[in-house]
């Protein structure tokens, strides 16, 4: 991962088509150099987080947010992303 948060994250939405559906928002808290969240919840059903992560999304996310809180100033980083049909949002 070499670009900005935001073409990341439009090329996970490239890889996996099931993100432009989506209507959620998923709230982190990840420190610098841990490789997975401390805090990762959404706001879907757990049956559908269950398909995300049998998908890989959710293991994807997490390595997403590992590179997002190298790119952010700062030992940890928390914030949410917003999924809305295609297009997303991501605030600190």
């Amino acid at each position: 991962m070499t670009d900005t948060p935001q073409v990341e994250l439009a090329k996970l939405h490239e890889e996996f088509p099931i993100l432009n559906d989506l209507e959620g928002t998923l709230i982190f808290r990840i420190n610098e150099g841990e490789s997975k969240p401390e805090k990762m919840v959404w706001n879907l059903d757990a049956m559908f987080q269950r398909h995300l992560a049998r998908l890989g999304i959710t293991e994807r996310l997490q390595h997403f947010l590992a590179y997002l809180v190298r790119y952010q100033e700062g030992s940890s980083c928390e914030g949410k992303i917003e999924f809305e049909r295609g297009r997303f949002r991501v605030s600190f």
